[in-house]
């Protein structure tokens, strides 16, 4: 993921998110939705990318 120089800053941490992804070839190599059964059922090959930031409060 790329970050401007200033959200770079004010980030904390990151984390993927593919309880909707198909993982392997038996889909157990995450987690994922207890109705995700095939690789058929899979939302994308894509994971979701969150990038955890702090929040800056004006008065």
């Amino acid at each position: 993921m790329f970050l401007s120089p200033a959200l770079f800053d004010r980030a904390t941490g990151e984390a993927f998110f593919r309880k909707g992804v198909w993982g392997g070839r038996n889909g157990t190599l995450f987690e994922h939705f207890p109705t995700l059964t095939s690789l058929f059922h899979a939302a994308s090959d894509h994971a979701a990318i969150d990038a955890l930031h702090r929040h800056q409060l004006t008065a």
